[in-house]
């Protein structure tokens, strides 16, 4: 992206109606991907610190086919549906213990028949990460 602006920017430099602008669209241009590198680095960083401490949810065979059931029986789109499965076939698969679900879709989530499956497997649903926060600490603190 960046070799196609600078190639723009030197077709501009060619006509003289633009060739005083062309300076400062560079700089804005610099700025720009300075700014894109930034942000990938910290991303990365961001990355890397979760990795450390996260349980990556395998996403399956087995998975997506349970998908496709509760798709139709909790009236999910295809991802609100793999992202179900997911949760809850990793419930199934540790040691029961207090957990908790967190995910700020309420609009698809907040299904009483939704709640009520994660109560079973002792996990709250919640909605917010202060929520998720607080539920942690306090389990914390036990």
């Amino acid at each position: 992206m960046a070799e196609t602006v600078s190639a723009e920017l030197k077709q501009l430099s060619r006509s003289l109606a633009y060739r005083s602008e062309v300076p400062a669209l560079d700089s804005i241009t610099r700025l720009l991907i300075n700014s894109l590198e930034d942000d990938k680095r910290r991303l990365d960083k961001i990355l890397t610190r979760v990795l450390k401490v996260a349980e990556i949810v395998p996403l399956d065979q087995s998975v997506v086919m349970k998908a496709i059931g509760h798709r139709e029986k909790y009236g999910l789109g295809y991802q609100d549906s793999l992202v179900f499965s997911s949760v809850i076939d990793h419930l199934h698969s540790v040691p029961r213990a207090p957990s908790c679900f967190l995910n700020r879709n309420s609009k698809d989530f907040d299904d009483p028949d939704i709640v009520e499956t994660f109560e079973k497997m002792d996990c709250k649903m919640l909605f917010s990460f202060d929520k998720g926060l607080n539920y942690v600490n306090g389990l914390l603190v036990k």
